[in-house]
């Protein structure tokens, strides 16, 4: 099986792009999600301008929605049926992007190709705002895409379910479990939205918030050497088996793309995350921990 790259340049797509060398064929995807208390509309946005010919992956319409809790995985039928009808085939290069910083929001569609099997997914560095910043054009048209027959095959080793995270926590092994939300929000001291998920964090687990795997530009991802150092000093150890959690799952995809970065390339996402942990485990087992 084809493994791609996590990352890709703008330069390397628009060549792509023009050039038409690419086989098999590339589709991209604009995978943005916002945050509901933004009031932004991502398929709005989207039709605004976008990549030309690029499709857009709904997160929220990609999901299981008997779910209670946000953007969780769908099943493999639901997602064979989402990304054929976006003219993908399991030969398919699939180049996914955010309109924030094609990192921490479309690496939750990079992580959920490749938990239904599909390992030829890259991330597009810097997303549309390098796209544009460095000169490539964007559009309003949308494309006509043929549906084309996607075959998903569950990679469950990339995902990891509360009762696991559970029993970690209960034994003191949660040591190795990184959750990239930002501090405020680890240590309870700031959080938007619903009161009851301003409480702490998974004991044992480490805060790496996901910002600190870019660079100044806050666009581009650090170097290997970059992100090895930084799993270092936070004392996570890349030869023993990580797990990556933060608010929703999403966040946690970008941890999960850093760690590959730098050469893991089988960290498995919490996929439930605070949100699940902090209604299905007793307050007294999470508030105890400093």
């Amino acid at each position: 099986m084809e493994i791609m790259k996590p990352l890709i340049s703008t330069h390397s797509l628009a060549k792509i792009l023009k050039e038409r060398v690419s086989t098999p064929i590339i589709i991209v995807l604009d995978a943005s999600w916002h945050n509901p208390l933004t009031k932004r509309n991502p398929l709005e946005e989207y039709r605004q301008q976008h990549i030309p010919n690029a499709g857009f992956f709904d997160t929220n319409e990609c999901s299981d929605k008997s779910s209670p809790y946000s953007v969780m995985l769908p099943s493999c039928e639901t997602f064979e049926e989402y990304v054929g009808q976006l003219g993908i085939d399991n030969d398919t290069h699939v180049v996914v992007y955010d309109t924030y910083n094609g990192f921490r929001i479309s690496s939750r569609a990079w992580w959920m190709f490749r938990v239904f099997g599909h390992e030829r997914v890259s991330v597009l560095e810097g997303g549309l705002t390098k796209w544009i910043s460095d000169g490539y054009q964007v559009t309003s048209t949308l494309p006509t895409v043929a549906e084309k027959k996607f075959k998903a095959t569950l990679n469950s080793s990339l995902k990891v379910e509360f009762e696991e995270i559970y029993a970690l926590m209960k034994g003191g092994k949660a040591d190795q479990l990184m959750d990239s939300r930002p501090r405020d929000w680890f240590y309870g001291m700031d959080y938007p939205e619903n009161e009851k998920w301003k409480s702490w964090h998974i004991p044992g687990s480490i805060n790496i918030p996901w910002t600190e795997f870019l660079n100044d530009d806050k666009l581009t991802v650090k170097s290997r050497e970059e992100l090895l150092a930084l799993f270092e000093r936070n004392q996570i150890d890349l030869s023993s088996p990580i797990k990556s959690t933060c608010r929703r799952g999403i966040y946690a995809c970008a941890a999960a793309l850093a760690a590959f970065v730098a050469g893991r390339e089988d960290v498995p996402v919490y996929d439930g995350s605070w949100e699940e942990f902090s209604c299905r485990a007793k307050r007294e087992d999470y508030m105890t921990d400093a």
